[in-house]
């Protein structure tokens, strides 16, 4: 808008006075123009709708104040996208935005008209600290309600990087592009590199600061929230001491874990795959992380991280991957980049039979005698707590099936993770009987193009007696073992 006034301030000489109308309708078409450069997503979409709402409202020359072009445009994105509130960033945009608004406009505006003191800028940068103090404090609230940690430091990144990004990275690099196709030169887009990676170097020589969080778990979420809420409560009802105790209570809490003596499972539904996790009373394991995807993404990053996040598990003692098809191994470059600490990793190239005891729990790491390859040399592990047992055994096949018979390593166990989820060249008949497992758990997709569990093996775990569950069909299943227990204690989690 403001380049379009500049530009068309020569046409008063010609009498033509009604150019304001004419450069709004240009900003917005600009606006427009990089809306859908970014992709069109919930915020740039809400960004536009109350741009657009607004120059009508200048056009008519009337009055709105700017919670009710929020308003307008909520109702817009809820008429052109009713399931966009699915989303997570849909309810960071709206309710940032509003945050901004309510601290930045409504209270500080209201001060500044109570007292009748202060000059503009000091009103100005009180209602950039309140206004950024709103935004953190509802934004947080929307990440913990989707169990996401929050910078500690988040105020302060942004009082420096949306200024930053705004007024310096963002128009260095429309001015690049522009300039590229101008004169085929690419010395902006350099410019704007540089900016970049000196941004992401100071960040990182800082990271220890920068990733400070504070985490969301699945005892202290309800409280986290409350605290946040009281910490937007207006001022005058005395809420927000409370509001902070809450909220540091609810950091201080931690999440309870399971007794010595006893493992906790949870096989996670990561579709057709496989992913799980064991905790005991310090410690916790994954198996597996599930399979990655063409566009980057994986299941470590929509089922993994989200549990650990849950259950409070901030680091992991050993992560053991079976063998290396995409569908065990896939989300591993994720799992080390983004996931906790991580003490040993175990693939299937490097899986010494070794046994060790983790409070009170019994675990033993091994693959079938002659197979270190493929399907029949996944790495195998079987955690005893008690007098329960449960088998992970990868994706074995016959051969290492009967391997396991021959030598008699196929130890009687009360949980049984079917090998290479239901496939019809696994689960033999006589390798069944000497686990003689009372529960058989399935890790496949609902709906899988491979036919998984194949109907011969359901019918012969059926034919033995033995429970069969899935992660198609029961959702992620979770199982407790140890500690005096006379059944097993099997809860499920299906959407």
């Amino acid at each position: 808008y403001g380049l379009a006034s500049l530009a068309l301030r020569p046409l008063l000489l010609v009498g033509m006075a009604q150019t304001r109308p004419l450069a709004l309708l240009v900003g917005l078409c600009g606006a427009g123009f990089y809306a859908v450069l970014s992709g069109l997503q919930v915020p740039a979409m809400r960004a536009w709708l109350m741009l657009a709402f607004a120059v009508v409202v200048l056009l008519s020359h009337r009055r709105m104040s700017p919670l009710h072009l929020l308003n307008l445009a909520l109702l817009a994105v809820l008429i052109l996208q009713p399931l966009a509130f699915k989303s997570m960033g849909a309810w960071l945009s709206f309710t940032i935005v509003a945050a901004l608004m309510w601290g930045f406009w409504g209270r500080i505006s209201a001060d500044g008209a109570k007292s009748g003191v202060g000059s503009r800028m000091q009103r100005g940068i009180a209602g950039l600290l309140v206004g950024q103090y709103y935004a953190f404090c509802a934004g947080a609230l929307v990440l913990i309600a989707y169990g996401i940690p929050v910078s500690i430091v988040g105020i302060a990144l942004n009082l420096l990087m949306i200024p930053l990004f705004s007024f310096v990275v963002l128009p260095l690099a429309l001015l690049g592009l522009v300039w590229a196709g101008v004169t085929a030169s690419g010395y902006w887009l350099g410019v704007t590199g540089q900016l970049l990676d000196w941004v992401f170097v100071k960040l990182a020589a800082h990271q220890d600061l920068v990733m400070t969080t504070m985490s969301a778990h699945a005892e202290n979420r309800l409280m986290l929230m409350a605290g946040l809420l009281l910490l937007l409560w207006p001022r005058g009802l005395g809420m927000r001491a409370l509001g902070g105790a809450l909220l540091l209570a609810g950091v201080a809490l931690p999440h309870s874990s399971p007794k010595q003596g006893v493992a906790s499972v949870a096989i996670l539904d990561v579709g057709q795959g496989s992913a799980a996790v064991v905790r005991t009373q310090h410690h916790a394991i994954l198996i597996d992380t599930g399979r990655a995807f063409a566009s980057g993404m994986t299941l470590v990053d929509f089922v993994v991280l989200p549990f650990l996040r849950e259950r409070g598990i901030g680091h992991l003692d050993k992560v053991l991957i079976s063998h290396g098809d995409s569908d065990h191994s896939g989300g591993l470059p994720i799992l080390r980049q983004w996931g906790p600490p991580i003490s040993e990793l175990v693939t299937q190239e490097h899986c010494p039979s070794k046994q060790w005891q983790w409070d009170v729990v019994v675990f033993e790491q091994f693959q079938a005698h002659g197979f270190n390859q493929g399907n029949n040399g996944s790495c195998q592990l079987r955690v005893t707590a008690g007098q329960r047992s449960i088998l992970f055994s990868g994706d074995i096949e016959r051969k290492a099936e009967q391997a396991m018979v021959r030598d008699r390593s196929a130890l009687p166990v009360d949980v049984l993770v079917v090998p290479h989820h239901g496939s019809r060249t696994s689960s033999s008949e006589n390798w069944l009987q000497q686990l003689n497992p009372s529960l058989a758990i399935v890790s496949a997709g609902r709906f899988n193009g491979y036919g998984h569990p194949h109907p011969d093996v359901v019918a012969r775990y059926q034919a033995l007696g033995v429970s069969l569950l899935g992660t198609y069909s029961h959702g992620a299943i979770e199982v407790e073992l140890g500690a005096g227990q006379t059944g097993l204690k099997v809860s499920t989690y299906a959407p």
